[in-house]
């Protein structure tokens, strides 16, 4: 009775959830003539590539990632019987530092604060909330997937008035924009200022 052909089992996955992902453009190339022996795209169902060379080297290669992951690495494994490879894609994640100034002196306000991070305009839906690093006068908001998010003042550093600004933040493969305008990385971090206003003291007459 003759051999069935051997075939190797794909699962593209989220690397931390183990979630099949879509979206990816794939080649299963031979090893040794380096020719693509068949190539598709993901989608969120395991793929099956039949009529692979039992004992032959092949290479698993990711042409294009899915939208907001970062390429995954290429893997290199031999065919046996119904072998199964997994492929692991991690998401592209960016940080978000807020720098806390003076609406006046435009001076850093070095002080306790609070800001939430909310994925709803109106801000009721909240991501995170991050207490200010007081020495420094900022605050950061780390693993930022692409998407639109939304940064609101949850407590003002003392002697300032609590400020009722929402700043739009949208992280996409164009870059990072905070109110639509485009802000630029530095050390892997994308800085941004939010401004508050000191409390006024009444003047008392003598």
């Amino acid at each position: 009775m003759p051999k069935l052909p051997d075939f190797v089992t794909i699962h593209r996955l989220f690397k931390s959830k183990h979630k099949e992902i879509a979206g990816a453009t794939i080649q299963i190339i031979d090893k040794e003539t380096n020719e693509v022996v068949e190539e598709w795209i993901s989608n969120e169902e395991t793929h099956i590539v039949n009529y692979l060379v039992e004992g032959k080297e092949y290479i698993m290669k990711e042409i294009s990632a899915p939208y907001g992951y970062e390429i995954a690495e290429e893997i290199t494994f031999v065919m046996g019987d119904g072998i199964k490879v997994k492929m692991q894609n991690n998401p592209i994640l960016k940080t978000l530092q807020l720098t806390k100034i003076d609406k006046e002196t435009k001076e850093t306000i070095k002080d306790k604060f609070t800001f939430g991070l909310y994925i709803d305009k109106k801000c009721t839906e909240l991501i995170q909330q991050v207490d200010s690093n007081a020495k420094e006068g900022t605050v950061m908001f780390s693993d930022l997937r692409y998407g639109t998010y939304y940064v609101k003042e949850v407590s003002a550093p003392n002697g300032y008035i609590l400020s009722e600004k929402i700043v739009k933040v949208e992280i996409n493969e164009k870059g990072v924009f905070v109110d639509k305008k485009e802000i630029q990385e530095e050390n892997s971090i994308y800085k941004f200022e939010f401004c508050n206003k000191k409390i006024e003291t009444p003047k008392t007459r003598r």
